[in-house]
């Protein structure tokens, strides 16, 4: 008898799905592509709100599980942006920043996270064929470094203005596990979406 072996889930590099309809483009960021989640009621109420309104509705770590309820640059640390994404996910894992030679398992892919201290952060995946894709803000989807070379790993690419790398982590697969993701509407205190 053979024994069945189970492949490590990579997200398939689908572009199109993220940068076809402009609501989703333009609503979701690195946080969403990096858990590969496409929320509609977002793109929905991106797509309803005024352009004062769109600037605060992308999804933000430790939003979902209220461990901070508004954006703060100067807390743009790896220690805190860990924490945030654990807090909202406790199921994905983190791995030593030393490690570069790691294997997720079954049901999970590779992802990265790059921080421009006390001013923003960046989440990069890897995808089916081994290599990174990413998404700047309400930018496209791409494979592309900041210097137009595909992306090997993030840890060894132009990141652009993202200069300290933190992490990598292993992301379940969104049929295994369910990945969360929110931002916080503080002028009424509660969720605009989760």
């Amino acid at each position: 008898m053979y024994k069945r072996v189970t492949e490590t889930y990579k997200p398939i590099y689908q572009q199109h799905i993220w940068n076809d309809n402009k609501f989703i483009k333009e609503s979701h960021n690195c946080y969403a592509y990096f858990l590969n989640d496409i929320n509609h009621n977002l793109k929905n109420i991106y797509e309803q709100e005024d352009e004062q309104n769109r600037k605060i509705l992308n999804p933000q770590p430790g939003h979902y599980c209220g461990m901070t309820k508004r954006v703060n640059y100067k807390e743009t640390t790896c220690e805190n942006l860990i924490n945030r994404v654990l807090c909202d996910n406790n199921n994905i894992k983190v791995i030593d920043s030393m490690n570069d030679n790691f294997d997720c398992g079954p049901n999970h892919y590779k992802g990265a996270l790059l921080i421009n201290p006390e001013k923003s952060y960046h989440f990069y995946r890897e995808d089916e064929g081994g290599m990174w894709s990413h998404k700047d803000g309400g930018n496209i989807v791409t494979n592309l470094d900041y210097s137009g070379n595909k992306i090997n790993d993030p840890k060894y690419s132009d990141t652009g203005e993202y200069t300290k790398f933190c992490s990598y982590f292993c992301v379940p697969n969104n049929d295994h596990s369910k990945t969360n993701m929110a931002r916080n509407n503080f002028y009424k205190d509660k969720l605009w979406y989760n």
